[in-house]
């Protein structure tokens, strides 16, 4: 019984601080925006952030997961 009132105790302190005790959502983020239109034309993404092309004065970002091919699944154009 002390050792639940413990636990409780300490737990209420450390959200009364302020600290979350949902880390899940701190952790989740949402991937980079495309900062470029998307086009039938430069769909295939690999062609320039594969080996990171500079393109119009711009490096390409080269990707984290390169093994992941359909890009736009998760990154979304900008809106302009």
């Amino acid at each position: 019984m002390k050792k639940i009132l413990t636990i409780s105790l300490l737990l209420s302190l450390w959200v009364g601080m302020g600290i979350s005790t949902n880390v899940y959502s701190e952790k989740a983020k949402m991937p980079p925006k495309i900062p470029h239109s998307v086009t039938d034309k430069n769909k295939d993404c690999l062609s320039c952030h594969e080996k990171g092309a500079v393109v119009d004065g711009k490096k390409a970002t080269v990707p984290k997961h390169p093994q992941k091919k359909n890009c736009t699944v998760c990154h979304k154009p900008a809106q302009k």
